[in-house]
């Protein structure tokens, strides 16, 4: 039961950070529009954070569809919930 308490957690988390990454990616793409002069740390973070969100999508339907080791669940779960901190 507690394993299943993780996998639910670790999902609605990824989904949180994929919402959440989706939203800053979108104001950066307008930001991008809206500026001449984009800061060159914005143009980082709007390069490797579609790879980012790809990769969570990815991990996400791994974890639904059960093709996930439970080891990894385990060592994932701490990962993305220190991502809110």
């Amino acid at each position: 039961m507690a394993e299943a308490l993780v996998v639910v957690g670790i999902v609605a988390s990824i989904a949180q950070l994929f919402d959440f990454g989706s939203k800053i990616l979108h104001r950066l793409s307008e930001f991008q529009f809206s500026v001449e002069n984009v800061p060159k740390s914005f143009r980082h973070i709007k390069t490797k954070l579609p790879l980012l969100l790809h990769t969570l999508q990815q991990t996400k339907e791994a974890i639904e569809v059960g093709s996930v080791k439970d080891e990894t669940k385990k060592v994932l779960h701490p990962a993305i919930e220190g991502c809110w901190d």
